[in-house]
């Protein structure tokens, strides 16, 4: 008997949900233990379980497989789902307020959390501006010396981190 299993999404953003599909061969299996997290605790034992990953990271997932003689076989598939926790998508109102876009001098932030950082990037990824010690839920952004051109903003808070697109004319 051979152990194997697979999954319809192995990235992706958290919330992500993996519905796993057990593929073992050659033989009847008469039980099934499921490892999403590669900590060593059961977290189902269905034959294909569907499993919700709400934290960003790279998952081991393990397979245990029951014969009808009590002999297990495990497969083991080592950082097999990936589950980012940051998108370029648009701008959640209810989290961020970024204001005016497109801007000319400065760029005001609002937050519904306090802000840990603001990383400002340029097209080609290079970091232009940079705030790690904010703690508030505003803050001007002085944008005067930047290019013109588009530009990539992460904020992140202790709840979440979005990347939003800025336009500086």
């Amino acid at each position: 008997m051979a152990a194997d299993f697979s999954a319809d999404v192995v990235n992706g953003v958290a919330p992500l949900q993996v519905n796993f599909t057990d593929e073992t061969m050659g033989g009847n299996v008469t039980g099934w233990s499921w490892d999403f997290d590669n900590d060593g605790v059961e977290d189902a034992n269905e034959q294909n379980p569907s499993f919700t990953y709400d934290s960003g990271g790279d998952y081991s997932v393990a397979l245990t497989v029951t014969n009808e003689t009590g002999n297990n076989f495990t497969a083991v598939k080592e950082d097999y789902i990936h589950v980012g926790t940051v998108g370029i998508g648009e701008l959640t109102e209810k989290s961020f307020n970024c204001y005016p876009n497109p801007a000319k001098s400065v760029i005001n932030v609002e937050s519904a959390y306090d802000l840990n950082s603001i990383i400002i990037f340029n097209i080609t990824g290079q970091i232009v501006y940079s705030d790690y010690d904010n703690s508030s839920k505003l803050q001007t952004i002085d944008i005067s010396s930047f290019e013109k051109g588009v530009f990539f903003m992460e904020l992140s808070t202790e709840i979440e981190t979005k990347i939003i697109k800025v336009v500086v004319q």
